[in-house]
């Protein structure tokens, strides 16, 4: 009978000890887990801003736009400065996982006609997708805005784009003019950007 006891006695000290052992590994994973998705808010996830800003990174609204050197989807070269002194640019960051990209894509397009008058030539600039995926999303969606490929995201990190869709705007001389993060629901800011850089 005591050495029943003593094994019942026995198991159930196993039982608490492991049931302790557990709770303390979960904390562990929980304390763990807590500084990842701190680190991942802090340091890697894009900031949650959006707007118009006067700065991403080192680029700076006023400042010279940094150059780039890629192709299209349809494999010709595209450089910024390849139009600079002749027409004034306006990059658009996106992806074709992104929601708030295709609203901004319509509105664009519904600004079609003021972009061509103004001068300003418009630049999709596919955030490092394969040509195929997005080959087949610019198909299916009759977007015949420019489209430029960024490999491996060098012009994206150039700009110190984060969040998408983000769009830039670049004078003639290569001049950063405006930055806007995330989707355009009012179109009077940039309407009236335009109209301003005709005119200079």
């Amino acid at each position: 009978m005591n050495e029943l006891a003593e094994t019942v006695h026995g198991g159930a000290a196993r039982g608490a000890a492991g049931a302790g052992l557990a709770k303390l590994v979960l904390f562990f994973a929980f304390a763990v887990f807590t500084v990842w998705i701190h680190y991942q808010v802090k340091f890697v996830r894009a900031p949650t801003w959006t707007g118009t800003v006067q700065a991403l990174g080192a680029l700076r609204v006023g400042a010279r736009a940094p150059d780039f050197t890629t192709s299209d989807l349809d494999g010709h070269p595209v450089s910024l400065s390849g139009l600079r002194d002749r027409k004034a640019v306006l990059l658009e960051f996106w992806a074709t996982w992104c929601p708030p990209c295709r609203m901004l894509k319509a509105t664009l397009h519904e600004m079609r006609s003021e972009l061509e008058a103004t001068g300003v030539e418009v630049f999709t600039v596919n955030a490092g997708e394969s040509p195929d995926r997005v080959r087949a999303f610019v198909d299916k969606a009759g977007d015949d805005f420019r489209t430029v490929l960024d490999n491996g995201r060098t012009i994206s990190v150039r700009y110190g784009v984060r969040t998408l869709p983000t769009m830039v705007l670049v004078d003639r001389r290569g001049t950063v003019r405006w930055i806007h993060v995330g989707h355009l629901p009012e179109t009077g800011e940039l309407r009236d950007l335009l109209h301003r850089l005709a005119g200079e």
